[in-house]
């Protein structure tokens, strides 16, 4: 993310709504590592059967990134541009790329790549890409980090991807649906609301066996300058709604910093934070967001 978004600074907000309820914090914990130096900018992530794959946002390389479980890099150059990549999303051998980021809100549009991904493959197949606009785009540009056209986490469920919007301006997620074979521009209008969040949206995954989306976030840095030019920290959060998209679940993540990847494997939920000016790239896994899933459906 360009600008002054790298050193985003969060105070956690505890969020009570209906039906929602706040985790105690928690140290991230069990299965860490640091990012190798090539993938500081980490913007998205998947969980593969023995690793992970992720990719850089705006200014980097076009590539996927392939990571062991030791997170030993492997480099995968993509004929695509990287204009702003901010998430990864995966429907078994297919990847999507939501080239999506748009902090400065001068994007109308997007574009969401497609490859064909095989883990013993050195190339990757790049498949044609999908396009689509905001239906409520302004005529004129909005202010920057002053709008809600930012969309920066994608997840695939029951046959669509969905796209979910930064939110700087109202704070309240929009999520979009498309078509993941629609070979045409596509038109987007919201198909559901978030509200209740304590911060911004930076990525998301399905967890089919229970129906339930997980997103990543942080607060927006604007509502506390002041906490953000003294201590340049992030005190994110990852939150948990129904597939409807109603919010179930806040976990405060006091300990991470920029945090902008979730995937889940077995059971397992891992993020990814990107290099900050006191936090470097790292992956873990996350056994308090395991945890407080397991309590949520033993509640049911």
């Amino acid at each position: 993310m360009p600008g002054l978004l790298k050193r985003i600074v969060f105070i956690v907000a505890t969020v009570l709504t209906s039906g929602c309820h706040t985790v105690p914090t928690a140290e991230p914990t069990a299965d860490t590592g640091l990012l190798p130096a090539e993938s500081r900018e980490t913007s998205g992530l998947v969980c593969t059967a023995d690793g992970f794959i992720s990719v850089n946002d705006s200014g980097n390389s076009a590539e996927l990134q392939r990571l062991d479980g030791a997170l030993r890099l492997t480099r995968l150059p993509l004929a695509l541009d990287n204009i702003d990549w901010e998430a990864l999303a995966a429907d078994g051998d297919q990847l999507y790329i939501a080239d999506s980021g748009n902090n400065r809100g001068q994007r109308s549009n997007g574009f969401i790549h497609r490859l064909h991904y095989a883990p013993d493959q050195a190339k990757v197949e790049v498949l044609p890409s999908l396009s689509y606009r905001f239906a409520s785009y302004p005529a004129t540009a909005p202010e920057p980090y002053r709008h809600d056209f930012d969309a920066e986490a994608l997840a695939y469920a029951d046959g669509s991807l969905w796209l979910f919007s930064k939110s700087w301006d109202s704070g309240i997620s929009q999520v979009y649906q498309l078509d993941t074979q629609a070979p045409d521009l596509q038109v987007l209008t919201a198909q559901a609301q978030i509200a209740g969040l304590p911060g911004l949206v930076t990525d998301a995954v399905y967890l089919p066996d229970t129906a339930q989306f997980v997103l990543t976030g942080y607060q927006n840095y604007q509502h506390n300058l002041l906490q953000f030019a003294l201590h340049s920290e992030f005190n994110a959060f990852v939150a948990v709604t129904d597939r409807q998209f109603q919010l179930q679940l806040v976990i405060p993540l006091p300990e991470a910093g920029q945090l902008e990847g979730i995937c889940a494997r077995d059971g397992q939920i891992w993020l990814s934070q990107e290099q900050s000016q006191h936090s470097p790239a790292r992956l873990w896994r996350e056994q308090l967001v395991e945890t407080a899933l397991a309590q949520l459906r033993a509640a049911k």
